[in-house]
């Protein structure tokens, strides 16, 4: 993961990618994939986050992603994506709520 900061629109971007098993991440080793599990791959994530206020941050998050499945009903698909968005946000915002105004 890296990132880049925004100083013209108080804002920053991260970007990230899935990494292999074997792979070292900082020092940490991709674990492998336990058997009958399939890890989804990240060919490419964004997260880009605007300060607007005091009490106010826009947040848009792209991801573009493999499942590695051949087949996926489109009312599952959207069930796990709304459920895994939701937990997502609900784990930035308990998160956001312990840091520090910035100015």
């Amino acid at each position: 993961m890296t990132g880049v900061q925004d100083y013209e629109n108080k804002a920053l971007i991260s970007v990230s990618k899935s990494k292999e098993e074997g792979e070292n991440y900082h020092g940490v080793p991709v674990p492998e994939v336990p058997y009958g599990f399939t890890r989804l791959d990240v060919k490419m994530g964004f997260n880009y986050f605007q300060r607007l206020g005091p009490n106010k941050t826009r947040h848009m998050s792209i991801w573009n992603t493999d499942p590695k499945i051949d087949y996926m009903p489109a009312f599952f698909m959207n069930y796990m994506m709304t459920s895994v968005l939701y937990a997502n946000m609900t784990n930035l915002i308990a998160f956001s709520e312990g840091l520090n105004d910035p100015e």
